[in-house]
């Protein structure tokens, strides 16, 4: 008896081959993917030495006036080559990435001159420490010496090694507190002279009279050598 039903069969040979022709040209396809897709999107690597010049170098003026226009500050800096500085006019922008040049060597910023953006082009100086930088040079009248970026709120010691490389202090006249003066809150504007200090001082004119000259200062009881050395520049007599 036959059955009329019956479907022709499909060699199991021949569905194998087609599969495996399938598999082929889909990892082909994929290989051929990943070659493009890895030519596209390469990754080029730098030694550690490469990486830290492009990070810690400051570039020509050339450059940050063409890569950050938007940012463009014209100042004057000095620049040292062969150990002699000499003053010249140079661009930057506050961006955090630089590129050194074999023809250049870093930038000393003034510290006295420069601003919160200026800074921000120092390695480890971002916009908070920036602005502390520059508010206690206000409240100082003025920067005399490097070392007093240590008494910068929050400075660590090795931030300080690492920017004051990168900083200088031109002679700039340094705004004074008058010792003559009978009130307590005027003195006390300068962050070193506290409450006491200032009340000793008020109390040592009262007693003696007005102070005839700077050096006066030390006779007041709570004035050591280090406390009239910090003093000395910011103080006047009238």
């Amino acid at each position: 008896m036959t059955n009329k039903n019956k479907q022709p069969l499909i060699h199991d040979n021949s569905k194998k081959a087609v599969w495996i022709l399938i598999t082929l040209l889909l990892c082909i396809l994929a290989l051929l993917i990943g070659i493009v897709l890895s030519q596209k999107f390469q990754i080029t690597t730098f030694t550690p030495n490469e990486e830290v010049k492009k990070t810690d170098s400051i570039t020509s003026t050339e450059h940050y006036q063409k890569r950050h226009p938007k940012f463009y500050n014209k100042k004057k800096y000095t620049y040292y080559n062969d150990n002699k500085p000499y003053n010249f006019d140079t661009t930057y922008s506050k961006a955090r990435t630089f590129y050194s040049t074999h023809e250049e060597k870093p930038l000393m910023f003034d510290l006295n001159l420069v601003d919160s953006i200026d800074l921000q082009a120092l390695r480890g100086v971002g916009p908070s420490y920036a602005r502390r930088i520059i508010k206690y040079r206000e409240k100082l009248g003025g920067y005399v010496r490097i070392e007093q970026l240590q008494e910068v709120y929050g400075m660590t010691k090795e931030l300080y090694t690492e920017i004051i490389q990168h900083l200088t202090i031109s002679e700039t006249p340094t705004k004074k507190v008058n010792i003559n003066s009978e009130n307590i809150k005027e003195l006390m504007q300068h962050p070193y002279i506290d409450y006491y200090l200032a009340k000793a001082i008020i109390e040592f004119h009262k007693t003696y009279g007005e102070f005839t000259s700077v050096e006066d200062l030390k006779k007041v009881h709570l004035i050591d050598d280090k406390t009239y050395t910090k003093l000395q520049p910011y103080i006047s007599i009238n």
